[in-house]
């Protein structure tokens, strides 16, 4: 058997061509997962970007889930409240 000492592929992002060294493909081969399609620069930004939506998802929601103290203060048309007489 051939010993692979590196993969040659270019980046489906970019477009530019990288090198998948043996050590990345045992890696990979050891966690079951497949080998690379996009260049690292472009995985990062990858990466990078998907933290940033999970922290605008999370500063939406925070921002807009009503807080115990601020239910106690809502204020409701006079024909909700008196509709419960």
């Amino acid at each position: 058997m051939e010993k692979i000492i590196f993969i040659r592929r270019t980046c489906k992002t970019c477009g530019e061509k990288f090198i998948i060294t043996a050590e990345e493909i045992a890696y990979k081969d050891e966690l079951g997962q497949d080998l690379p399609t996009h260049c690292k620069e472009c995985r990062k930004k990858r990466r990078n970007g998907e933290k940033q939506l999970e922290a605008d998802i999370y500063e939406a929601f925070a921002n807009n889930v009503p807080t115990k103290r601020r239910r106690h203060h809502v204020q409701y048309p006079p024909h909700v409240v008196g509709g419960f007489r």
